[in-house]
């Protein structure tokens, strides 16, 4: 029989407390135990319940979140896509709406370890990216529309100047950073419905309001609803000067009633 020390309420006897078996003292133990894991995983039934309950109530609306062509090809290659944030997905979904498809992936890495000059290694290449040379093979500094991306931290759509190849950047996060980047090639749809492209060109900053005041600046009288039947790759990639032409030679050709 071993002493437990044991802090008794008043009126009760020391002698029975300090003589306590073990075997008396690890019963009462594990029954506190017992009872304690009831407890926690009571708790952690209610949370799985709650979470549960909110998931039914916004996955209808939030289901390609995850579901498109785009968050798809940086799975493939690698990327933890549940880090990415909810404006990044949110980006991702309403451009994944005009891409016909995906046609390869190239995945950087991010050094910060001189935080004012960051630089950029590849990681991996995949489909039509993983024959292609790039200055950033072995190691190169951060910058052009790359740097722009990680410091924006949102995703961006853009024409290679030199090549022609049509890109979208995604920056993605760990601990609050910019860590790694994927570029994903891509071919656009030829036709996309009004308010879906729409919808594309709103997630690219300030572009949509960019494109509606060059071109009523213009021709005032032009229908803001009229504008995004003008071809989706004009409003996507091309200067501002090319959109207002179109515009303007679509209404010359009597394809929008403006006057």
């Amino acid at each position: 029989m071993g002493l437990v020390r044991i802090v008794t309420p008043p009126g009760h006897s020391l002698e029975l407390a300090a003589a306590v078996r073990p075997a008396a003292r690890e019963d009462e133990i594990r029954a506190g135990l017992e009872t304690a894991i009831m407890e926690l995983t009571r708790s952690i039934d209610t949370v799985k319940h709650q979470a549960k309950t909110v998931t039914v109530g916004t996955s209808r609306s939030d289901s390609d979140l995850y579901d498109n062509v785009l968050v798809e090809a940086i799975r493939a290659a690698g990327a933890d896509v549940l880090s990415l944030s909810r404006p990044v997905l949110d980006v991702l979904r309403s451009l994944a709406a005009v891409v016909m498809d995906t046609t390869g992936v190239t995945r950087y890495a991010v050094s910060w370890a001189v935080p004012a000059a960051p630089c950029t290694q590849v990681i991996t290449k995949s489909g039509s990216a993983a024959h292609l040379p790039g200055r950033a093979d072995i190691d190169a500094p951060l910058t052009g529309s790359k740097k722009r991306v990680v410091e924006l931290g949102a995703p961006r759509l853009l024409r290679g100047r030199a090549d022609g190849r049509v890109v979208i950047i995604v920056p993605e996060r760990l601990a609050g950073t910019v860590r790694t980047i994927s570029l994903i090639h891509v071919t656009l749809r030829e036709a996309v419905a009004a308010d879906v492209v729409r919808r594309a060109v709103e997630s690219m900053g300030d572009r949509a309001d960019e494109i509606v005041a060059a071109v009523t600046e213009i021709a005032p009288d032009f229908p803001r609803e009229a504008v995004w039947a003008i071809h989706p790759v004009t409003l996507l990639l091309k200067p501002l000067e090319h959109v207002v032409d179109e515009a303007l030679s679509s209404a010359k050709q009597g394809a929008r009633n403006w006057h």
